[in-house]
């Protein structure tokens, strides 16, 4: 039911390309100060990406809003939390989506 099976044509330069990732898991997106949150306690169930990002992101429907510390995405792609400068809730989110 979820089309494991579904390919996006982009090219044929290499199988993977426009396939589902099999191992889908959720990401943690620092991109606040290095270390400012703690992934111990989700270490076995989110995977840690860490980038840095100076200003506003400008979203559809929302328009311009201030770039957050640390976001939680899920393998589908929504964002399943927002830190801002803490982790609270961050359990939260892990229990009740992943």
């Amino acid at each position: 039911m979820s089309g494991p099976d579904i390919r996006y044509e982009l090219s044929e330069e290499h199988l993977r390309l426009g396939r589902r990732v099999h191992a889908a898991r959720p990401v943690r997106l620092d991109l606040g100060q290095p270390g400012g949150f703690d992934l111990t306690p989700c270490a076995d169930r989110v995977r840690l990406g860490r980038a840095h990002f100076g200003g506003t992101w400008e979203l559809p429907v929302l328009g311009e809003v201030a770039a957050p510390a640390a976001l939680l995405i899920g393998p589908d792609g929504h964002v399943a939390w927002v830190g801002e400068g803490t982790d609270a809730r961050l359990e939260d989110a892990l229990t009740r989506w992943f």
